[in-house]
């Protein structure tokens, strides 16, 4: 598949199924999606940090690398 369909996917996602509407945000979420795998979202660590931030809020660019720096 294209580059630029799994990234309008991303996008798509991270709009619909998240909330997200800041472009940095969008982006970061995009870059994951094609760094760590298109479903990234579905590990565990993603999955309570997407919660967390439904819940209270907050930047998901920034909330993200947290979990990055964990994972290294």
């Amino acid at each position: 598949m294209a580059a630029g369909m799994k990234i309008d996917r991303l996008l798509s996602r991270a709009e619909e199924r998240y909330g997200f509407t800041h472009q940095e945000d969008l982006v970061a979420f995009a870059t994951h999606g094609m760094s760590l795998g298109e479903h990234f979202d579905e590990n565990p660590s993603f999955v309570r940090l997407l919660e967390r931030l439904k819940a209270e809020g907050g930047n998901y660019a920034d909330a993200a690398t947290s979990v990055l720096g964990k994972a290294r």
